[in-house]
């Protein structure tokens, strides 16, 4: 058996907390909360983007944050967006961004991820993304100055067991019941070996499933085939007087069998606080439910919401059955034929260190309230199928009013007597952050991202930004309302800023 360490002896450094954190799979369910999570905790987001057939890495930003700002009804900031895609040499970032990079991120949450079960010859996945995903990452870091990992793994590398798993475990021999299992394994040792990193911590999740407070998610994988399937036979048969539909159906199972499956928002919100608590670095965290789940209960999810009847738990002798199967029974079974392997074997995990360090963060209970949010959010989803809301994408943003200054191969940053640095961290639709420079009232220079915390930061919502106009005095003290500045002359700088960048809105009123 090969274990694994908590750390690597004497290369332990203590990372820059003011850079910004670089995020992949920012688009995936746990990579949407963990978004919403770190802006809330404060953190300056960088997000690894690819775009597809239907969105630019920009739009798909924008539908993550603007999904959050319609729930928390605030304004969000608008993270860094970089275009990237994993799979390719490089991460098939620009030259530029790299540089940036390099000048701004000083840790990275590697999160992105393919689900697919059984690999598809036609892409590669799961391998493809999994495997050569985060074989191009660990490279690419390695020619970075990023040195701390977070690394999203999953509690299954353990592969096919049924007794206790230990933080400390890997490689133990283990046989796989599918090509996800084996390449998060093949990955999570890829990351394990790369030397170069300072530290490296990493996360275990088991099954991950929706909101247990709102019922939200973005994908239907695990428990959920098990409530589509219910939805299915319901819509296909009719309710008795009662109400009830009548579908006499035997499992092999006693229905006692445990099940690790834990809500989305539970699993962000632990990976948040670990990460945000530097004496948990260098670990791996485990992260089952204290309470599993019994099969019986993740049948009974999708039953019980849509009333129908006749479920057996034969038990294990019901194998080879007597009678045979029925055709509904062999529907039945065939289509949740993918996720069998799980239904008999589910580990116990070992949580040491996650009761070390959240030891006030429970997970939530998939009770019945619970799983009836869940399958109402998905029948409302029609299963993944509902078009979502179109996007507010701003048309005349404060990223055109800057293009004209953005100077991608230098920064701000020079301190002689008559030049100001600032930044602007607008929130909402059309925002974004950037450092700008200013020479006597002049708007001289910008560049992407926010600058060292100590330094003045100009902070508003884009509607705000775009209502302000009048005259100078009044825009002045309207700017210096939401102007962050540790020490010195607020209100002369929120001049030099009125004259700087609202010039048009002054002129237009004088």
């Amino acid at each position: 058996m090969v274990a694994v360490g908590h750390a690597k002896k004497g290369r332990r450094k203590s990372l820059s907390m003011s850079g910004y954190v670089l995020l992949t799979g920012a688009t995936g369910l746990l990579g949407q909360y963990l978004v919403r999570d770190l802006l809330a905790a404060g953190h300056r987001l960088a997000l690894l983007i690819r775009g597809n057939s239907k969105a630019t890495p920009l739009e798909r930003m924008e539908g993550i944050l603007q999904l959050w700002e319609t729930r928390l009804e605030t304004t969000l900031p608008r993270p860094l967006c970089i275009e990237a895609d994993i799979t390719k040499e490089g991460l098939g970032i620009s030259p530029e961004d790299n540089d940036w990079i390099n000048r701004h991120c000083s840790r990275m949450i590697h999160s992105a991820a393919s689900l697919q079960f059984r690999e598809e010859t036609s892409t590669g996945e799961p391998y493809r993304t999994n495997v050569e995903g985060t074989r191009n990452v660990i490279r690419w870091l390695a020619q970075s100055r990023i040195r701390g990992l977070h690394y999203i793994s999953t509690a299954y590398v353990c592969g096919r067991r049924d007794d206790l798993v230990m933080e400390d475990e890997l490689d133990t021999g283990q046989e796989f019941r599918n090509d996800y299992e084996r390449s998060k394994f093949q990955a999570e040792k890829m990351v394990r070996e790369a030397s170069f990193l300072d530290q490296l911590t990493v996360y275990r999740p088991v099954v991950i499933t929706g909101d247990s407070e709102t019922g939200y998610t973005s994908t239907y994988h695990g428990s959920y085939l098990y409530m589509k399937l219910a939805a299915l036979l319901a819509r296909n048969t009719d309710a008795d007087e009662d109400g009830n539909r009548h579908l006499p159906i035997r499992w092999g199972l006693t229905g006692d069998e445990r099940r690790n499956i834990t809500p989305v928002e539970w699993n962000s919100k632990v990976i948040t606080r670990l990460f945000d608590t530097p004496e948990a670095h260098g670990r791996t965290f485990q992260m089952p439910p204290r309470k599993p789940t019994t099969m019986r209960q993740v049948i009974e999810f999708g039953t019980k919401y849509f009333n129908i009847t006749g479920i057996e738990f034969a038990g294990y002798g019901f194998q080879d059955p007597n009678p045979p199967l029925t055709d509904l029974e062999r529907l039945v079974w065939s289509s949740i034929e993918i996720y069998r392997a799980y239904d008999f074997k589910d580990p116990q995990f070992d949580q040491t260190n996650l009761r070390q360090f959240v030891p006030d963060v429970p997970c939530p209970e998939l009770d019945d309230d619970v799983t009836q949010r869940l399958i109402a959010y998905a029948e409302a989803d029609r299963w993944g199928k509902r078009r979502p809301d179109p996007l507010v994408m701003a048309v005349d943003t404060i990223a055109s009013r800057l293009a004209p200054y953005v100077d991608q191969t230098s920064e701000t940053g020079d301190d002689s007597n008559n030049v100001t640095n600032v930044s602007l961290d607008l929130s909402g639709p059309g925002g974004g952050q950037w450092k700008i420079q200013l020479v006597d009232d002049q708007l001289v220079k910008a560049a992407r991202g926010l600058a060292e915390r100590h330094q003045p930061t100009l902070r508003m919502s884009m509607q705000e930004f775009n209502q302000i106009n009048g005259d100078l005095q009044s825009i002045q003290v309207r700017i210096a309302k939401y102007l962050s500045i540790p020490a010195g002359d607020s209100n002369g700088l929120a001049s030099q800023l009125a004259q700087a960048i609202f010039s048009e809105a002054v002129e237009s009123t004088t």
